[in-house]
């Protein structure tokens, strides 16, 4: 078993740690959402991609939620707790952020929209050459199966 003092000097260490954590926490708990959403909402594996049934559209919702929380909340904690005996104030979770970076942050989303939406649509009109034609449509049509979902 690697000790703490270990694990602090070696930064390959703790990539290789939080790696794995995040792999089998997300494998772990996809499985988990995906048999609750299963159960709970009442369909097979096969009928994923029937995206006009609001119950499998619902269920999706859920594995994306149990899914996400494997791969982003678990891990990072199971790390902070591996890593530290303060694992809340190592992760920078007990300090409240200062008001004002509040407020830069809700200045920045309205300064960078109007970036966001040139970006959009700079990439809705755009047209790849001949020999990525392929390659065109199927992003094409990936976004039109994206927007109707």
């Amino acid at each position: 078993m690697i000790s703490r003092a270990e694990l602090d000097k070696s930064p390959f260490l703790q990539l290789v740690l939080l790696l794995c954590l995040c792999l089998i926490s997300v494998v772990i708990f996809s499985v988990t959402g995906g048999v609750l959403a299963a159960k709970i909402f009442g369909f097979n594996a096969s009928d994923v991609n029937n995206l006009a049934d609001p119950k499998i559209i619902e269920g999706m919702k859920l594995f994306q939620l149990f899914s996400a929380l494997g791969l982003f909340i678990v891990p990072p904690l199971i790390y902070g707790m591996f890593v530290s005996k303060k694992t809340f104030q190592n992760l920078g979770l007990k300090k409240v952020s200062a008001p004002i970076s509040y407020l830069l942050i809700l200045v920045l989303m309205v300064v960078l929209t109007p970036f966001l939406s040139w970006l959009i649509e700079l990439n809705a009109n755009m047209v790849l050459p001949d020999f990525l034609s392929e390659i065109e449509a199927w992003m094409r049509a990936s976004e039109k199966n994206a927007a109707s979902l």
